[in-house]
């Protein structure tokens, strides 16, 4: 099994995401209880947050960098590795 490292809850939906050694990013819904998305990434995940507004989650990585993304569509908008 892989583990956790990130936690952080949508700022005014029943929302949050996890953030892990799995190279995931996954959205769960608090009031279904069930996973509603999934975001694979390319390194081990140490980090997540949300905007205040709820539209961008950031995910900081292991051994450094980050990637932003859109929670509408998903799309990345930055990324930068380390090194």
């Amino acid at each position: 099994t892989s583990e956790l490292w990130g936690l952080t809850t949508h700022p005014f939906l029943p929302q949050f995401v996890s953030a892990g050694d799995d190279k995931t990013l996954r959205v769960y819904d608090m009031y279904q209880r069930r996973q509603i998305a999934v975001r694979n990434v390319s390194s081990k995940v140490r980090s997540a947050a949300y905007s205040p507004d709820g539209k961008f989650i950031a995910a900081g990585f292991f051994g450094g960098g980050f990637i932003v993304f859109d929670t509408n569509t998903g799309n990345e908008l930055v990324a930068k590795k380390h090194r």
